[in-house]
């Protein structure tokens, strides 16, 4: 076994990196379950390869859930069916259905198989029905509804059947309803039509096993929807007009039952656009009642009653386009709650399904950019991190993760928990969360190296610790053959714990590191991808290692702080002008030697330098902060500093220019996260890390999410943040 820090520490740090790595134990500090409120998404495994809007998700059974149908981006029907099984956030197709449709309805029997019943292939309204069988994984046909519709709803009833109200039918808006008997395989209408045609409703069912049939579009009625509503009585086989209309017409609409059996209709469409007007069925006075308006205006959401007695409102549209907003009514205090975590992807017309776990999933629709095949995942319970479940993901630290043209995190090598070196490299797909093994991995096991994405898209690995020392050996990775191979010369000098950083004009500047005995490196070198060569450039004004390297938007590079060859850390910081191929030392430099620090390149050009190990702080450790600007070439003295001193920490630039720094040491492993906004030169705490850690690497992810990965701190898994 190779313990890390007994071969690169200097004497003066070799117990305060011991301290670090060597052993203790992570300091778990999961957010607690604050409820609704701090609820979160997290995108799972697995996700569907084709699902489109207008898709049907039917819980079957065991808690997997059966995704079936659908349109897709040209407004074609699908036959596609895939099986969802959240507890492993894996997806698999089953059989297809025997037709495809979209704008159908999908009802679980008794029995556990599920009803798929109408719809439209295009033009054309359907009436047939198929039956899927989770235990075959087949459909089979069964009866024909006996009048071809699409937009109607389907409400299982308690004796069995399945009863189907309404639709649009090839003549116009439909009165009619038929029951299923899953036994006799046969439909039969009930003698009482709807005393409305109506289709795109809602039929809820009751607790005393009445179906609340309301709003919808019907035949005159427009764009702007019905206000009536209908009670159908299954013991008698009628629907009773005898109940009070909606306060506003509606259609698109949800209405939810929750557990005091009063129903929740929220949103939909009219005349004059989306809806935020709500209101309340009470099935014991038959009365409606007014509820508090929806935070946001929508139709075609999904609204689906949680286990604690609320209700999640998530996505649909309005006259901006398709929502990522999600709202929670309290029906205890009859109040929404807008604070609930958004959506991944803004969406309409998906399907939402209520897990046995208490969570909601939530899969495909349509986008701002088109159709989705994503699903989600809310947990009422969860703090601002959602933990991704692991995959192939092989426990590491002092490893690399580079975001991928395709999407895709490639991680590589560093140290196992029981600090062995790895030569395995995983790729995770960040839309589904699932892990895979790309290849036969590192033909050198190591870790401290760099890995630099390429303009060509190929990922270039140099350098690092491996069993027989520091290394020069280079690797590159090919994501489209997926293989590895040596592709390039190796370094001119053996170094680990350098920079590696890809200049405007695709050449790759290393610099710095420790070499062989742990001193501090001067010399750098430059890849050149064109050539796969190295050569020279000019050295280092001070050998530093630990250190930063950030591409500037002018095109130089900023070297700051690291360890020098006396083992202090430096102040000192340094810029490369790749057209002269020279090192310029800036004056003054760091307000405070720093090392194990991170420097985030901003969005207006600044860069912003954090934490690190020196002088000043308890034990060492900084929570000072600077910020340098190239325009000036000076560095600031009045930044605030992080709320908690940390090394080894990372920081992340966000879509919204904020800048998240996560996890660290400060003599204990740290699970706190903090953001820095440079609007207000200002930090304030975000949810916490659900698994203390450092060494650890930190990506953005192309959605805006943050993917945080491995790490030292005992069994930890990787992490998805959500701004």
């Amino acid at each position: 076994m190779r313990i890390r820090t007994q071969l690169f520490l200097a004497a003066t740090l070799a117990a305060l990196f011991l301290a670090c790595g060597g052993g203790a134990g992570p300091d778990r500090n999961p957010a607690g379950t604050p409820g609704v409120q701090g609820g979160t998404w997290q995108v799972k495994n697995g996700g569907p390869s084709l699902v489109g809007s207008h898709s049907t998700a039917t819980l079957l059974p065991g808690g997997r859930v059966l995704v079936a149908g659908g349109e897709d981006a040209y407004g074609g029907p699908l036959a596609h069916a895939e099986i969802l099984d959240p507890s492993t956030g894996t997806s698999a197709a089953t059989g297809d259905l025997g037709t495809a449709r979209t704008g159908h309805t999908a009802t679980l029997l008794a029995d556990g198989r599920v009803l798929v019943a109408g719809g439209s292939a295009w033009a054309q309204i359907l009436a047939g029905a198929e039956i899927y069988d989770p235990a075959a994984g087949t459909w089979t046909p069964t009866a024909s509804l006996g009048t071809a519709r699409r937009g109607q709803a389907a409400t299982a009833l308690p004796d069995g059947t399945v009863l189907v109200t309404g639709g649009e039918g090839a003549s116009g808006y439909l009165a009619s309803i038929e029951l299923y008997d899953p036994i006799a395989r046969a439909w039969r209408a009930p003698a009482t039509p709807l005393g409305w045609g109506r289709a795109f409703h809602t039929a809820t069912l009751l607790l005393d096993g009445k179906v609340l049939v309301a709003g919808g579009i019907g035949q005159g009625s427009g764009e702007a929807g019905l206000a009536s509503v209908e009670l159908y009585d299954p013991a008698a086989g009628t629907l009773s007009p005898d109940v009070p209309g909606l306060a506003v017409a509606r259609h698109h609409h949800t209405a939810t039952r929750m557990s005091d059996g009063m129903v929740l209709v929220a949103g939909g469409q009219f005349a004059a656009g989306a809806l935020a007007d709500a209101e309340i069925y009470d099935p014991a006075a038959n009365r409606w009642h007014p509820a508090a308006s929806l935070g946001t205006a929508r139709f075609s959401h999904t609204a689906t009653a949680l286990a604690n007695g609320r209700v999640l409102v998530a996505g649909g549209a309005n006259a901006s386009g398709a929502l990522a907003a999600v709202e929670v009514f309290d029906s205890a205090t009859g109040l929404w709650s807008g604070s609930a975590a958004s959506l991944g992807s803004a969406r309409l017309d998906h399907a939402a399904a209520a897990l046995p776990g208490g969570q909601v999933l939530v899969v495909g629709g349509a986008g701002r950019s088109g159709i989705l095949a994503s699903v989600e995942i809310f947990d009422p319970a969860a703090a601002a991190w959602a933990p991704k479940p692991p995959g192939l993901g092989l426990a590491r630290a002092w490893h690399t993760a580079t975001l991928l043209a395709t999407g895709e995190v490639l991680v590589v090598g560093g140290l196992d928990p029981d600090g062995l070196l790895l030569g395995s490299a995983e790729l995770c797909d960040p839309v589904t969360g699932a892990w895979r093994r790309p290849g036969a991995g590192l033909a050198v096991a190591r870790d401290s190296h760099t890995a630099t994405l390429l303009a060509d898209g190929k990922v270039l690995v140099a350098g690092g610790a491996g069993d027989s020392g520091v290394l020069s050996s280079v690797e590159i990775y090919d994501p489209q053959s997926g293989t590895w191979g040596a592709g390039a010369p190796g370094l001119g000098t053996p170094r680990a714990d350098h920079t590696a950083t890809r200049l405007a004009n695709g050449m790759v500047l290393v610099a710095g590191g420790g070499d062989a005995h742990g001193d501090a490196l001067a010399g750098a070198e430059l890849y050149d991808p064109a050539r796969a060569a190295w050569q020279e450039t000019a050295s280092l004004g001070t050998a530093r290692r630990y250190h930063t390297a950030t591409l500037l938007a002018d095109g130089r590079v900023l070297v700051a702080g690291g360890v020098g060859q006396d083992g202090e850390s430096l102040a000192g910081a340094e810029l490369y002008d790749p057209v002269a191929g020279t090192w310029s030392a800036i004056a003054p430099g760091l307000a405070h030697g720093r090392s194990c620090h991170t420097a985030t390149l901003l969005a207006d050009g600044r860069v912003l330098v954090a934490g690190g190990l020196g002088h000043d702080g308890p034990d060492g450790v900084l929570a000072s902060a600077e910020i340098f600007d190239p325009g000036s070439g000076t560095w600031s003295t009045d930044t605030p500093g992080l709320g908690t001193p940390r090394m080894y920490h990372t920081a992340t630039l966000l879509a919204d220019g904020k800048v998240l720094v996560a996890g660290g040491w400060d003599g204990d492993l740290i699970s706190a996260a903090e953001l820095f906004d440079p609007a207000g030169s200002t930090w304030t705490a975000t949810g916490s890390l659900g698994a203390a850690r450092m060494y650890h690497t930190a990506t953005l992810l192309t959605n805006g999410t943050v993917l945080v990965a491995f790490g030292d701190g005992g069994d930890v898994v990787t992490e998805i943040f959500q701004p």
